[in-house]
């Protein structure tokens, strides 16, 4: 029987995928989501690896607790034009 964590998860698989506007994804396991390259995890969308959608699916159907969820790209962008205005904030002159 299946349980309804799993239920729940496949049908947000069906649902990234049939959806057409989505064009790229997070990955995201236990609350955390994937760095680059499957290498690590974070708890900021900013520093989150980029999937496309088709890669993200296979990922997350491959596994039993990952979870796409699609990337709003304007509201990505804007975030990480606003990090990097914050960070330049940093640079020590002189």
């Amino acid at each position: 029987m299946m349980k309804q964590n799993e239920r729940r998860r496949l049908t947000i698989i069906k649902h990234i995928e049939s959806n057409q506007k989505i064009k790229y994804c997070y990955i995201m396991k236990g609350g955390y989501y994937y760095r680059p390259e499957s290498k690590g995890y974070t708890e900021n969308f900013i520093e989150a690896g980029i999937y496309s959608k088709e890669e993200a699916i296979k990922i997350c159907r491959n596994c039993t607790d990952e979870v796409p969820i699609g990337v709003d790209v304007n509201g990505h962008n804007i975030a990480v034009a606003q990090a990097i205005i914050n960070l330049a904030k940093s640079f020590i002159h002189g």
